[in-house]
């Protein structure tokens, strides 16, 4: 807001939020073409010293921009990605612009306002949405549509399970969504003889394990590197599944786990608290030696130096 005095002696008062946001949008317009990707964050990264990974990446938004990091070395031009749990895009918007034009982003998540709005800040029209609740094949054969617990005021939140925090839950709406997996939306898409899905990212507020039951299809023939959220405790008892359940199904694939902060997800790990998310990568993916030689040192360097690293692929903070 801007003011200044008439030759009356009157106050006027101009307002110009709005030409503001067009200059905004302008410049952000200006900067996506070159292959930036201007985002305001507010943290507290360049002032506080970690003495562990773990406290780092829980650490808004260090976690994200890593992970962004992280696939940006992997993905290449043309690839075919996949964004479960797109929400309101951060990363939909990334992969956009890391595969190009010749490639493809496959964007799902059940809540269509959310489809909507990535809809709008997209600048290639390379990213194919599906609007459903992706979980495992027996529960999307069983049931075509399913109740899904939605959080207006926090829908990063929402998922097929309710949550259990009663001050989230006082604003739960209940909705009615399709179901499917993610085999039978690459089936139809006819998708499923592509040339190369390299990349998988997965969060769904604890489903994320149905969700990678329901791609076996695409693991056996891609192998991509797949980041799925891995919230302990309150997933394994909410989508009921044990130890054996989860790494005997990695095992039979032939992928490895590995911890956000570094290191092997081992079955001794299983009830250790973690940063949320995993990683999965195939024995024989070309990846393999990345994450088993160098990924722990990129992270290190993130927190111990402290330096926007991630400016070097695009994203300036």
């Amino acid at each position: 807001m801007v003011k200044y005095v008439d030759k009356k002696g009157g106050t006027v008062m101009i307002l110009f939020n709005k030409i503001k946001k067009q200059i905004k949008k302008i410049v952000k317009k200006i900067f996506r073409f070159l292959g930036f990707n201007i985002t305001r964050i507010k943290t507290n990264v360049k002032i506080k010293d970690y003495s562990n990974l773990c406290d780092y990446f829980k650490c808004w938004p260090n976690g994200e921009l890593f992970m962004q990091y992280i696939y940006s070395i992997i993905i290449k031009k043309g690839d075919y990605v996949i964004d479960v749990g797109a929400n309101h895009g951060i990363h939909t918007l990334q992969l956009s612009e890391l595969v190009g034009e010749e490639g493809k982003v496959i964007a799902c998540d059940a809540i269509s306002t959310n489809i909507i709005d990535i809809k709008s800040k997209l600048l290639m029209d390379n990213v194919l949405f599906h609007c459903a609740a992706l979980t495992k094949p027996e529960i999307a054969n069983e049931m075509k549509e399913i109740e899904f617990h939605y959080y207006p005021d926090n829908d990063g939140y929402s998922g097929i399970k309710g949550k259990m925090n009663e001050k989230i839950k006082s604003r739960e709406h209940i909705i009615t969504v399709p179901t499917i997996t993610l085999d039978k939306i690459i089936d139809c898409m006819h998708l499923k003889n592509v040339v190369r899905i390299s990349f998988i990212k997965i969060d769904v507020e604890g489903g994320d394990f149905d969700v990678l039951l329901g791609s076996e299809a695409i693991l056996k023939e891609h192998k991509p590197v797949v980041v799925f959220e891995y919230i302990g405790e309150y997933a394994k008892i909410q989508y009921n599944y044990t130890k054996n359940d989860f790494f005997g199904y990695f095992n039979n694939l032939g992928y490895v786990l590995f911890k956000f902060t570094g290191n092997y997800f081992l079955e001794s790990d299983w009830d250790e608290k973690l940063y949320h998310e995993l990683w999965l990568v195939h024995k024989e993916s070309e990846w393999i030696k990345f994450f088993e030689n160098s990924y722990s040192n990129f992270a290190y360097m993130c927190m111990i130096q402290r330096k926007n690293v991630y400016k070097a692929k695009g994203i300036i903070i």
